[in-house]
């Protein structure tokens, strides 16, 4: 572990050293880390040392960097998971189904519109797969894990029922999602 952190710290002080495009800098440093977290790392405590000693200039560009690498890492996710995870961490039912009409009916998604409900309901069966093989790790509620799940799956059903006006997608759509009832029934 020391030998990656003193990895990422060298690769830190090149990105700050490096000129020209920094950010294809910073892609070719990411293509180059076998794990992004001891660089992340690297940079959170830069970034907490630059604060404490005042030097706002360092600071600025350790954020940049780190923010950067963060928008680099978020473009590598498939739009469905970055919609998932969003859903899932929203509160409030209205808002998560405002997001998943914004993901449902965006014509300039680089998805095809009539493969979303299969890519949807595959990630949600996947988080559940996930959840179950994490539910022996402490402090992992399980049961609260799949109501969360299935509250944001009961919100695309009835987007999906909105959006396309076609009963056999939200019919496949809750098909597809047969393991998440499983794995809920399971536990009552």
């Amino acid at each position: 572990m020391e030998s990656r952190m003193g990895g990422a710290m060298k690769d830190v002080e090149a990105l700050m050293q490096s000129s020209g495009d920094i950010e294809e800098n910073i892609r070719q440093c990411l293509a180059r880390q076998e794990s992004v977290l001891p660089l992340v790392a690297v940079l959170q405590m830069n970034i907490g040392r630059a604060q404490k000693s005042g030097n706002q200039q360092m600071e600025r560009a350790l954020t940049f960097l780190y923010n950067t690498i963060n928008q680099e890492l978020e473009s590598k996710v498939p739009m469905v998971n970055r919609v998932l995870s969003r859903c899932l961490s929203t509160e409030d039912s209205e808002a998560r189904r405002e997001l998943l009409k914004v993901y449902f009916s965006d014509p300039n998604s680089d998805e095809e519109a009539s493969e979303r409900p299969k890519s949807m309901s595959s990630a949600i069966v996947g988080l559940v797969r996930e959840a179950q093989g994490q539910a022996s790790q402490p402090g992992l509620d399980l049961k609260g894990a799949l109501a969360r799940i299935r509250e944001v799956a009961l919100d695309v059903g009835v987007v999906l029922a909105e959006v396309d006006e076609a009963s056999e997608v939200q019919s496949q759509f809750l098909e597809d999602l047969q393991p998440l009832f499983d794995a809920t029934d399971a536990l009552d």
